[in-house]
């Protein structure tokens, strides 16, 4: 697994919880280091073999700290998938909002790949990066309806939220 899928912490906004990935699950625990907890399951469902090989990474806090959304890549036989998935902060009603599939493994590395999603100020919808068509287009996602929009057409990576300029 290379090291830049290990770890990746980010903060909650409020500043008590961290979440983080550790090998290739997605993991939460308080500000000081205690109450650890594990939040995917990839690493026992790819050794019991049951499921398709997963890799989680890119953990994001909603900003009410809630909800935690990461990507998930899959691998299906010679299909690589990339997904975005959304969960509650304590690992509960885990819920896919979108997939496709790469070119190859090495694709999920690709800056349209790697810029991590976001929640908008309201935790209502989540704004991500896809390059379906092979052209990477900034995405958003309804939390409530899984409804999806483009926001551009031409290609655009590396969405940012400014709530200070409501934007």
């Amino acid at each position: 697994i290379p090291a830049d899928r290990y770890l990746q912490p980010r903060w909650s906004f409020d500043g008590s919880r961290i979440a983080f990935t550790d090998g290739i699950d997605v993991w939460t625990m308080k500000a000081d280091g205690t109450s650890r907890s594990l939040i995917t399951n990839y690493a026992e469902s790819n050794e019991g073999g049951k499921e398709k090989p997963s890799m989680a990474s890119y953990p994001i806090w909603s900003v009410k700290g809630e909800m935690l959304c990461y990507t998930l890549t899959v691998y299906d036989g010679k299909k690589v998938l990339h997904q975005l998935w959304v969960v509650n902060a304590d690992g509960s009603k885990p819920k896919m909002f979108f997939s496709e599939e790469v070119d190859s493994q090495f694709q999920v590395f690709l800056p349209e790949y790697t810029n991590q999603p976001f929640f908008d100020v309201d935790d209502e919808r989540i704004f991500y990066t896809a390059a379906g068509d092979g052209v990477p287009n900034i995405l958003a996602v309804e939390i409530k309806d899984g409804a999806q929009r483009r926001l551009t057409d031409k290609g655009a990576i590396y969405p940012a939220l400014l709530p200070e300029e409501g934007v």
